[in-house]
């Protein structure tokens, strides 16, 4: 399973970005969104909630 951490070394991106692009946050590029997603798609035993707790 994928940590918060995880993601974000792989998204490039610090992981209070990627929590608050998983939490809805309007504030982020265009394409953190989708290079979060496409990371814990990659990772099946991974989802967004497992990430943020």
């Amino acid at each position: 399973m994928a940590t918060l951490k995880d993601v974000a070394k792989a998204a490039g991106a610090s992981p209070s970005t990627v929590s608050y692009t998983l939490r809805g946050g309007a504030y982020v590029s265009q394409e953190t969104p989708g290079q979060v997603c496409a990371i814990i798609e990659r990772n099946k035993n991974t989802t967004p909630v497992d990430i943020l707790h």
